[in-house]
């Protein structure tokens, strides 16, 4: 008796082989890892419990035991027969359908995907086209009862990854990169960077399989295997010591001559000759200098030289600004200046310990002081000891100032006084600058080497000194089309009453008011108020460009900031995969359908997000011909609209310091070299302290207090600007110190982080105010700045000169005259030297021999060569008393001053004029009201008698006669220079 009711079934073995043919169609179904016996029965209509063993006939055993046979048949054989029922649904059938991936032909067919991590998951595996194509479940490689699949398919991903069949695009053509780099290293033509290294960027460009500027670094972190593979050859050349340098063959030889010191040192007797070395190395005489191998091993040894060189013979140390100092030889090494002072060919007139004292000396001073440029120091303060050897012989105080010199003993000042003068007088031609010669015996008196000597300085070097140190201002710039005739000038000049010849700045000031004068007819007619309306519109003109400039970037870059903090994840990975994508060929419609041109919005938003991602917001320009990127910058306005929504551009960090120069005044060497820290709170209520360094200066700090909103309507201020770009700038060096940060650093196209420099603020302050039309004519440059700022100070209050030296931060007025004493300064005494002029026609118009002789006799002497003709007045009580201001005479409301020219008196008006000349600077800054009040009509008064006046016939003899009397008088033993007081 049969269980079976099926036809074509009809003994066990019929069984076996339908169950048989069921697993290799999928159609038999198994649970908990065995073949389902009760559909098994339903399904081939058997009698049920025939094949589950649940009755005991013995006709239905052999066809039980042969369901058991085949089952266990099919476990050996399959693996599992857990997920029998589907396609690839055992060990064997997937292990056949992997096999088949594994041909290389067949490696097209592998549902894979260029993104991802290979050890995540299923790595490049496509979870969802692998579901599909073996027919599993969904998410099975998440459930444990497909835990073997899954790793059957992991280990897949890790072998085919290896062997290049899947990964992202570019690790799936590692197996191409690594044929193209092994024929080149048996070639050896790799392409080796500075560092021995392979030229990574260097292979992949020439070799086409990069068009576009894209980042080596950025593919090798996507695609770990094509990192792996440069490394690989990294590590086979450092392995064969490999290198780009040539020269790297000569080390031993190198090191072997330097050891046998089989060189030349060069003039400075520190400095190794590297041309001759180097030709004793090879034929190449500058292998050496392009080897950095070779260049550390010869400063290695400069460095053992130059340490050598720093002991001395005689004592130990020398006292020097009153502090012991190490002996550091006749010839001392100075680390500042990298080099070596050769003080030897003095050693045979001044001794060797007094040379070395002098030596030393000589270098703590040049370091102390900064001296960028000490060449002409050097030879100065030998040729001082020079001087004083070869003159010990013709004059005593010369000797023995030499002498004690020698023998460290104390030095007559006086002596040593007269060896100064005698030294400048006697010197002029041997030493270049005579300036420089005076200033370093004048230091070596301060370091107590020599007495404290400072050399005085004629008029024609104080005027010449006055001229050089002028700046000029914006109101002098001249017109880059002007083409002003002279006459034009002279007569602008007669209107407004000025002399034109008498300063090198007062042609720019009538050019400028004249110019002003053609556009505007409210233009004051007094020539200060004529300039200080020019000076305020101008400086205004340029606050407001840049105040333009900086906004407008600020809005740029705010908008930018928005749009990438607004975007979400998938939005970003959607772009740039695409982007991969049509960088690999695979999506030529990428700039179409990302870029339209059509969207501006869209547009920049996807070009944020590959800069800003794939190349750290530098934006890249097309290479290799390729039109690409600037197409894409063309459709939002440019590269600088794109630059400026990621970074802080240049013309944002020259508007920002153009602002700040404005209010402050400050240099712009100062403004250039500010940091985030230098912001602090002000003392002053709604203002902020900004301290800046001048380095001229050794380090002097310069404070301004600036406040924190302007009060003009649509400017912005220095110090929301600063304070804009510090917290963007300490954001992006979150890594550095805030004093290691430039307050003006910017991104350039290409160059990455820079920091402002002086040419580059130059060149983009110029190009700011071409877009000026007011402006846009002018040749103006930041350096005018600080000058106009201090001289528009000078206007609004003439008389107070010691504010504006502290606004200027100087220690010296003749400095800050430098800046303030222009043509507006100088009109007081142009006005009284023509109201002078005209008073005193009558006078000099009159011989000595008309002259009145009993008013001249009832006249007395004032001192300041001139006749007062009563010095009796009435007081305010109506008694007669003695007038004793003499210093009111030129002033004089009873118009009791009598002029005489007779020698005797001119020859006073000479002498007072040198002393108001040599006294000036320190009476102004120390009362500069009275010496306006006082003694600049006296200055002008004696300029228009000596100078104007005296010039012609009997009144030219009488000034010679005056001053060869003035000279006498100077040359007595009992001679003292007039004072004002």
């Amino acid at each position: 008796m049969t269980p079976s009711k099926n036809p074509d079934i009809k003994t066990p073995n019929d069984l076996k082989e339908v169950i048989q043919q069921m697993a290799d169609d999928a159609m038999l179904v198994a649970t908990g890892g065995l073949i389902s016996r009760g559909l098994l029965e339903r399904r081939l209509k058997f009698v049920h419990g025939s094949l589950q063993g649940l009755t005991n006939k013995p006709a239905y055993f052999d066809w039980k035991t042969a369901v058991d046979d085949i089952e266990k048949d099919l476990i050996k054989h399959e693996g599992s027969i857990k997920h029998i029922q589907y396609k690839y649904g055992t060990p064997r059938k997937l292990k056949e359908k992997l096999g088949f991936w594994k041909k290389r032909d067949n490696w097209g067919d592998i549902p894979a995907k260029d993104a991802g991590d290979h050890s995540g998951d299923l790595g490049h595996l496509n979870i969802r086209a692998i579901t599909k194509e073996l027919g599993f479940s969904v998410n099975f490689h998440i459930s444990n009862d497909w835990k073997w699949a899954t790793q059957m398919l992991i280990r897949f991903n890790h072998e085919m990854y290896e062997l290049g069949a899947l990964g992202t695009t570019w690790e799936r053509r590692v197996p191409e990169l690594r044929s193209v780099l092994d024929e080149l290293d048996g070639k050896k033509q790799l392409p080796l960077n500075q560092n021995g290294k392979l030229n990574r960027f260097s292979f992949m460009l020439e070799h086409d399989y990069i068009t576009e500027k894209i980042s080596v670094d950025v593919l090798c972190r996507r695609a770990p295997k094509l990192k792996e593979l440069f490394d690989e050859f990294d590590k086979k050349l450092k392995k064969r010591g490999v290198t780009a340098y040539a020269g790297d063959q000569y080390q031993e030889k190198l090191a072997r001559l330097l050891n046998e010191r089989k060189y030349e040192l060069n003039k400075d007797h520190i400095s190794i000759n590297k041309t001759k070395l180097s030709l004793a190395l090879c034929t190449n005489d500058n292998i050496i200098m392009h080897t950095p191998s070779l260049t550390n091993l010869v400063n290695v040894e400069e460095k053992r030289i130059a340490s050598s060189l720093r002991n001395g013979q005689t004592k130990k140390s020398f006292n020097i600004y009153g502090v012991a100092t190490i002996n550091l030889g006749a010839i001392p090494y100075s680390m500042q200046m990298q080099r070596v002072y050769d003080f030897r060919g003095i050693v045979q007139i001044c001794g060797l310990e007094l040379t070395e004292k002098i030596a030393t000396a000589f270098v703590t001073i040049i370091e102390a002081r900064k001296i960028k440029n000490p060449k002409a120091w050097f030879t100065s303060i030998k040729a001082f000891m020079t001087f004083m050897h070869d003159f010990s012989d013709k004059y005593d105080e010369i000797k023995q100032v030499f002498n004690a010199l020698k023998c460290g003993e104390n030095i007559n000042k006086a002596h040593f006084e007269f060896t100064c003068l005698n030294f400048k007088l006697v010197m002029l031609e041997k030493v270049r600058k005579n300036v420089v010669a005076t200033n370093v015996i004048t230091a070596f008196g301060e370091a107590k080497i020599f007495p404290s000597y400072k050399f005085k300085t004629t008029v024609k070097e104080r005027k010449r000194l006055t001229d050089r140190a002028r700046r000029k201002s914006i109101a002098e710039a001249s017109n880059i089309h002007e083409h002003v005739i002279t006459e034009s000038i002279k007569e602008g000049a007669l209107k407004r009453n000025i002399v034109i010849d008498r300063d090198k700045d007062t042609k720019g000031f009538v050019k400028s008011i004249l110019n002003e004068s053609a556009n505007d007819d409210t233009l004051p007619s007094d020539a200060v108020g004529a300039i200080k309306e020019i000076t305020k519109k101008r400086l205004l003109e340029i606050r407001r460009v840049a105040s333009n400039d900086f906004t407008n970037w600020k809005i740029n870059y705010e908008k930018g900031q928005a749009i990438l903090s607004s975007l979400q994840e998938p939005e970003i990975n959607d772009t740039l995969e695409k982007f991969e994508a049509y960088q690999a060929g695979n999506y030529s419609r990428f700039p179409n359908d990302y870029m339209p041109v059509e969207n501006y919005e869209v547009t920049l938003k996807n070009l944020l997000i590959i800069i800003h991602h794939n190349y750290k917001d530098d934006c890249p320009t097309s290479a290799q011909g390729s039109q690409f990127w600037n197409k894409q910058y063309q459709k939002v306005g440019g590269i600088d609209v794109v630059n400026g929504s990621l970074n802080v551009t240049k013309k944002a960090a020259a508007a920002a310091a153009t602002l700040y120069l404005c209010e402050s005044g400050a240099n712009v060497a100062v403004a250039l070299t500010l940091t985030p820290d230098r912001l602090s709170k002000s003392q002053i209520a709604n203002h902020t302290r900004v301290t800046g360094i001048k380095a001229r200066a050794g380090g002097k700090s310069i404070f301004d207090d600036l406040p924190n909103k302007v009060d003009i309507v649509g400017l912005t201020g220095a110090i929301p600007a600063l304070r804009y770009l510090s917290d963007i700038n300490i954001s992006y060096h979150q890594s550095k110190e805030t004093f290691e940060i430039g307050l003006f650093g910017y991104f350039s196209l290409g160059n990455r982080y820079n920091e402002l420099t002086e040419f580059a603020f130059r060149d983009a302050f110029k190009r700011m105010l071409k877009q000026s039309d007011y402006m846009g004519h002018l040749n103006v440059t930041p350096s005018m700045l600080r000058p106009t700022v201090l001289l528009l100070a000078q206007i609004e209050d003439p008389t107070n000169a010691g504010l504006v030296m502290i606004q200027a931060n100087h220690e010296s007025e003749t400095t800050t005259m430098g800046y303030t004493n222009k043509l507006p300064y100088r009109v007081v005494m142009e006005e009284h030297m023509m109201k002078y002029q005209k008073n005193l026609e009558a006078i000099f118009s009159s011989t000595s021999n008309d002259r009145d002789e009993s008013k001249l006799a009832a006249a007395q002497k004032t001192g300041l060569g001139v006749f007062c003709k009563d010095r009796l007045i009435a007081d305010d009580d109506g008694k007669e008393i003695q007038c004793n201001e003499v210093q009111d005479c030129v002033r004089c409301k009873q118009d009791r001053m009598l002029v005489v020219a007779d020698k005797e008196s001119i020859s006073d008006m000479i002498l007072w004029k040198q002393s108001l000349d040599h006294h000036e600077n320190d009476f102004v800054l120390k009362n500069p009201e009275r010496w306006e009040k006082i003694w600049v009509p006296w200055q002008a008064f004696f300029s228009v008698v000596l100078e104007d006046k005296m010039v012609r016939g009997k009144l030219s003899f009488i000034k010679n006669e005056a001053l060869k009397l003035a000279q006498q008088r100077q040359l007595s033993d009992n001679y003292v220079l007039p004072e004002p007081w």
